[in-house]
C-alpha cells in the first residue's frame, strides 16, 4: 500500500524522484505481460479474427497493429468529433498511444499499415476530389 499523497509514474518510480531506472525495466516487462486486454468485449468475433489474421500476415501482433489503428481513427474523425462521457460532458476524440516493444516486434510495419498508409490514402483522395471540384467551378 502506498503512503497517502504519493503516486507513481509509468515507470513505477515515486513522483519527483526523476531519472530513468533501467533496473526496473525487466520487472515492468513482466508486469505488462500479466495484463489481459478484453479483446472479446471490445470487438465482434469477425473483426477480431480479421485483426489477428491481418497482423499475422504482416509479421506483427494484434496488440501492436491496434496501437497503430486507434490513433488513426482518431485523426480521421477530426477535432470536432466528441464522445459524450456524461449527460453534461463531452470530450473531444484525441487518442494517442506510445508503442513500446522489443526490436523486430513489428512496430514499424504496424505503423505503416495501420497509420501512415490510411492517412496518406485519405489525404490524397481528399486532395484529388477538392482539386477536381474546384476546377469544375472555375469559369474561363
Amino acid at each position: 500500500m502506498r503512503t497517502p499523497g504519493t503516486h507513481t509514474n509509468g515507470l513505477a518510480m515515486p513522483k519527483g524522484k526523476g531519472g530513468f531506472q533501467a533496473a526496473r525495466v525487466p520487472a515492468i516487462k513482466e508486469e505488462a505481460k500479466q495484463c489481459d486486454f478484453p479483446w472479446r468485449d471490445l470487438f465482434d468475433a469477425p473483426l477480431l479474427d480479421w485483426l489477428e489474421t491481418f497482423s499475422r500476415a504482416h509479421n506483427t501482433v494484434k496488440e501492436i497493429m491496434f496501437a497503430a489503428i486507434l490513433p488513426t481513427v482518431s485523426a480521421l474523425l477530426g477535432p470536432n468529433t466528441c464522445v459524450k462521457v456524461f449527460e453534461t460532458y463531452e470530450e473531444p476524440v484525441n487518442i494517442f498511444l506510445v508503442c513500446l516493444a522489443e526490436p523486430k516486434a513489428g512496430k514499424s510495419q504496424s505503423m505503416r499499415l495501420g497509420c501512415t498508409e490510411p492517412l496518406i490514402t485519405f489525404v490524397e483522395k481528399e486532395f484529388k476530389q477538392n482539386f477536381w471540384f474546384s476546377r469544375l467551378l472555375q469559369v474561363e
